[in-house]
């Protein structure tokens, strides 16, 4: 089985568009993904996004802890602003799963 797939969503702070700007989006995604390794995880992908956010971080994490602990380890780096959001994402079998589910206890 796959680890469960999360994806913080943030928006760089002022901090963290200067660091983009000195160091580069490659070395700040480098930093990011060594920091999940620690926590047992990877980091997937990382998007600039446009809009109210502007950056999202999907992560493939063993256990549920961890996105919590990467997210915040990214607010007091000062990179990203506080209020950044955890998504648990589901692919189409993992939602098939949850619908059997919910539909055997309903019945």
């Amino acid at each position: 089985m796959t680890n469960p797939l999360f994806a913080v969503i943030g928006t760089y702070s002022a901090a963290g568009l200067r660091a983009l700007a000195e160091r580069s989006a490659t070395a700040m995604e480098a930093d990011i993904a060594a920091a999940a390794e620690q926590l047992g995880g990877r980091l997937e992908r990382m998007l600039f996004i446009g809009g109210t956010y502007t950056l999202i971080a999907i992560f493939a994490f063993p256990h549920g802890t961890a996105p919590g602990t990467i997210t915040i380890a990214l607010m007091r780096s000062r990179m990203v602003e506080a209020g950044a959001e955890i998504v648990r994402l589901l692919d189409d079998a993992e939602l098939d799963g949850i619908i059997a589910s919910a539909s055997a206890q309903l019945m």
